[in-house]
This record gives structure tokens, C-alpha cells and sequence, in this order.
């Protein structure tokens, strides 16, 4: 049976068949969970099951800041139902971003208050699936969510598509390292001696 993947998508889209698991972010230092980043999953047993073929197929049949725009907004229906404790980490690109603007964010922050989840509980975690190239232009867009308390993070910091200006111009709360810094970290003694600030 051969599978039509972009119309697959589709239908996952137009039929909010989105799945979300939570992982904890925890605060080591007070041995707490500072909150959860929100991982979307395709239907169970379905070929776009995974985070990456979903995105690969909405890559390629040009729906990946639709597909971004349900999976944000369904990590914080999901995120209510399951009355979980602190931050809601949610992935959006610079293009996704852009397009929650574009009503002022009133769609973002009804489903927010809907789900019983405060606009303040929320962390846009930008991800570059491709380089920023107008961090100006991104700023405006996210002063809009700031203006409600709306925190910002950046993340697979240091992946080589990410930027200091970036970092600079943004002043995110919160920069997650890419794994290359952390995995095997007790093996390379470089590594091991930097000091890494991971909340700002």
C-alpha cells in the first residue's frame, strides 16, 4: 500500500490529530522542574509519526508554519488538560512567529486562557530551521507576546545556524546549548572546565 505523505499531513492537520508527550526541564540547582517542552508526535502507527517525517513533509509541501501553528497551539490544550506544574517550553520558527502576529496574538493568547494556562507560563522556544536573517523584524514581532509576559528562549544553541546577535538583540531568558556541549562532557575535559550560562 503506498502512502500519500502530504495528503496524510493534511488530513493530521485539518483533523488536529497531533499527539504530545512533556519533558521535564529541571532545575538542577533546586532539584525542582522548572517546567516541560512540549514534543509533538503523529498519529500512532502512522509513517509521520516522528517530529522529524512530519516536518520533512511539511518542508516539502510547503505547510511547515501551518503544521508549527497547530502544534503550538495544541502543546497548550494538551499542556491544560494534564494541569501540569511551571513553564510550557513550545517550539516556533521565525516564520511561525510572524504569522501568530499577524492578529496581534489574539489567537495565541485565547487558546492560552481557554486551556487555564496564563500567557506568563508560556516560553517561545525559537528554533532556526533556517538562519534569522532580520532579528529587528523578529523583535517587533515578539514584542508583542513580551508585552504579556510571554518568556522567550533559544534553542540547540550553538548548532552552527544559531548567532550571537542573535542572543544580543533577543536577550532571551533562557539559551538551551546544543547537545554537542553536553554529550560526553566528562570525556572532554575542554568541555568540562567551560562555564555555560543556561538561564540568563
Amino acid at each position: 500500500m503506498i502512502v500519500n505523505l502530504p495528503e496524510s499531513l493534511a488530513n493530521i492537520i485539518a483533523e488536529d490529530q497531533l499527539e504530545f508527550v512533556f519533558q521535564p526541564i529541571v532545575d538542577v540547582s533546586q532539584g525542582s522542574v522548572f517546567g516541560f517542552e512540549a514534543l509533538m508526535r503523529g498519529p500512532e502507527r502512522s509513517p509521520l509519526r516522528t517530529p522529524d517525517a512530519l516536518l520533512e513533509v511539511a518542508g516539502a509541501s510547503g505547510r511547515l508554519v501551518e503544521l508549527e501553528r497547530v502544534a503550538l497551539l495544541g502543546a497548550i490544550k494538551a499542556f491544560g488538560r494534564l494541569d501540569l506544574d511551571g513553564k510550557l517550553f513550545v517550539n516556533a520558527s521565525a516564520p511561525a512567529i510572524h504569522g501568530l502576529v499577524r492578529d496581534k496574538g489574539s489567537e495565541l493568547f485565547r487558546v492560552a486562557v481557554e486551556a487555564g494556562v496564563a500567557p506568563s507560563r508560556l516560553i517561545l522556544e525559537l528554533t532556526e530551521h533556517e538562519r534569522v536573517d532580520d532579528p529587528s523584524a523578529l523583535q517587533e514581532a515578539l514584542n508583542v507576546f513580551i508585552a504579556q509576559d510571554v518568556g522567550l528562549a533559544l534553542d540547540d544553541f550553538g548548532d552552527g545556524r544559531s548567532s550571537l546577535r542573535l542572543w544580543a538583540q533577543l536577550q532571551p531568558e533562557i539559551v538551551k546549548l546544543d547537545k554537542y556541549f553536553t554529550r560526553d562532557i566528562h570525556r572532554d575535559a575542554r568541555r568540562a572546565r567551560s562555564r555555560w550560562c543556561a538561564r540568563c
